[in-house]
Protein backbone atom coordinates (compact mmCIF):
# COMPACT_ATOMS: atom_id res chain seq x y z
CA UNK A 1 0.00 0.00 0.00
CA UNK A 2 1.38 3.46 -0.93
CA UNK A 3 1.49 6.57 1.92
CA UNK A 4 2.98 8.68 0.06
CA UNK A 5 0.73 12.12 0.08
CA UNK A 6 -1.37 12.86 -3.58
CA UNK A 7 -0.19 15.49 -5.44
CA UNK A 8 -2.82 17.76 -6.44
CA UNK A 9 -3.94 17.49 -10.15
CA UNK A 10 -5.04 20.20 -12.41
CA UNK A 11 -6.99 19.96 -15.58
CA UNK A 12 -6.18 22.12 -18.49
CA UNK A 13 -8.05 22.90 -21.83
CA UNK A 14 -5.19 22.32 -24.46
CA UNK A 15 -4.86 22.15 -27.97
CA UNK A 16 -2.47 18.93 -30.15
CA UNK A 17 -0.93 20.43 -32.99
CA UNK A 18 1.00 17.70 -34.66
CA UNK A 19 3.37 16.87 -32.17
CA UNK A 20 2.96 20.10 -29.75
CA UNK A 21 0.86 20.34 -26.71
CA UNK A 22 -0.55 23.94 -25.98
CA UNK A 23 -2.01 24.44 -22.92
CA UNK A 24 -4.63 27.27 -23.16
CA UNK A 25 -6.42 27.73 -20.63
CA UNK A 26 -6.70 26.72 -16.63
CA UNK A 27 -6.00 25.19 -14.60
CA UNK A 28 -9.62 23.74 -12.81
CA UNK A 29 -10.23 21.99 -10.36
CA UNK A 30 -11.97 18.98 -12.25
CA UNK A 31 -12.22 17.73 -15.28
CA UNK A 32 -16.08 18.29 -16.21
CA UNK A 33 -15.38 22.22 -15.32
CA UNK A 34 -12.34 21.80 -18.01
CA UNK A 35 -14.77 20.27 -20.26
CA UNK A 36 -17.01 22.54 -19.98
CA UNK A 37 -14.81 25.50 -21.22
CA UNK A 38 -13.37 23.28 -24.29
CA UNK A 39 -15.61 24.96 -27.37
CA UNK A 40 -15.56 28.51 -25.73
CA UNK A 41 -11.52 28.64 -25.63
CA UNK A 42 -11.49 26.80 -29.41
CA UNK A 43 -13.62 29.44 -30.65
CA UNK A 44 -11.18 32.15 -28.66
CA UNK A 45 -8.32 30.47 -30.18
CA UNK A 46 -9.34 30.85 -33.76
CA UNK A 47 -10.99 34.35 -33.18
CA UNK A 48 -8.06 36.09 -35.65
CA UNK A 49 -9.50 39.52 -34.38
CA UNK A 50 -8.39 38.34 -30.40
CA UNK A 51 -5.30 35.90 -31.75
CA UNK A 52 -2.94 36.70 -33.71
CA UNK A 53 -1.59 33.15 -33.86
CA UNK A 54 -4.77 31.73 -35.08
CA UNK A 55 -4.27 30.29 -38.34
CA UNK A 56 -3.22 27.30 -37.26
CA UNK A 57 -5.87 26.87 -34.39
CA UNK A 58 -8.13 25.61 -36.68
CA UNK A 59 -6.71 22.40 -37.82
CA UNK A 60 -6.04 21.46 -34.01
CA UNK A 61 -7.37 19.29 -31.86
CA UNK A 62 -9.14 20.68 -28.55
CA UNK A 63 -9.63 18.85 -24.92
CA UNK A 64 -8.55 18.74 -21.94
CA UNK A 65 -5.36 17.35 -20.26
CA UNK A 66 -4.84 16.36 -16.32
CA UNK A 67 -1.08 17.15 -15.33
CA UNK A 68 0.22 17.98 -11.66
CA UNK A 69 2.59 20.23 -12.88
CA UNK A 70 1.67 24.05 -13.44
CA UNK A 71 1.42 25.73 -16.78
CA UNK A 72 1.29 29.38 -18.27
CA UNK A 73 -1.69 28.84 -20.51
CA UNK A 74 -0.85 30.55 -24.36
CA UNK A 75 -4.86 32.55 -23.64
CA UNK A 76 -4.42 33.52 -20.17
CA UNK A 77 -7.67 32.63 -19.11
CA UNK A 78 -9.13 30.30 -16.32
Amino acid sequence: MNHMPQTPRKFYVTAIDGPRVHFLAGPYETLELAQAQVNSVRILACDFEQNASAGRAHFMAYGVTRTTGGHKTALGIK
